[in-house]
C-alpha cells in the first residue's frame, strides 16, 4: 500500500530525491528521464503507462493486464508555421525536418534517451484529433467546461 501520496515537484530532479530519500513510494515519469537510475537498478519500472508493453520494458506489465481500464493521454510536440505560408516553404520545411528525423544522429540520440520506446504515430494530425476529443470527453465526464 502506498503511505504517502500527493507529492508534487515541478522539476524532476526534486522528484527524483524525494524518491530516492523515501519521502514517497512511487515515482510517475518517463524511462528516459531516469534512464541511469533504471540503468543502475536504483529504480524498478513497475507499470507502462501505455496500451501494451513497451520496447526494452517487456517485462513491465500494462494497466490493462492488471485489469486497469486505461487510454493513455499523449504530451503531444511539434513544430507548426503561421496559417498562410506558403506552400513550397512548408514543403522545404517539412522535407528537412523529415530528413533531420531520419537521420542516424537523430536516431542514436532518440535511442540514447529512450525516446524510441513507443513507436510516433504515422498521422500526427489524426492522432491530436483523437487526444482533442479524449480530453473533451474527460472534461465532461468530470464537469469541467471547455
Amino acid at each position: 500500500m502506498v503511505s504517502r501520496w500527493n507529492k508534487f515537484h515541478r522539476s524532476i530532479a526534486r522528484a527524483e530525491c524525494s524518491f530516492i530519500s523515501g519521502q514517497f513510494d512511487l515515482l510517475i515519469d518517463q524511462p528516459g528521464d531516469i534512464k541511469e537510475y533504471i540503468e543502475s537498478g536504483k529504480f524498478k519500472p513497475v507499470l507502462t503507462l501505455w496500451k501494451e508493453r513497451i520496447k526494452n520494458f517487456e517485462n513491465v506489465p500494462t494497466p490493462q493486464e492488471k485489469g486497469v481500464d486505461f487510454i493513455p493521454l499523449l504530451r503531444i510536440r511539434g513544430l507548426v508555421v503561421q496559417n498562410g505560408t506558403p506552400t513550397e516553404r512548408v514543403e522545404k520545411l517539412e522535407a528537412g525536418l523529415q530528413d533531420a528525423f531520419n537521420s542516424l544522429e537523430f536516431q542514436k540520440t532518440l535511442q540514447e534517451r529512450m525516446l524510441d520506446l513507443v513507436p510516433y504515430p504515422t498521422d500526427p494530425l489524426l492522432t491530436i484529433r483523437e487526444q482533442v476529443q479524449l480530453y473533451e470527453q474527460l472534461y465532461d465526464f468530470m464537469g469541467i467546461k471547455h
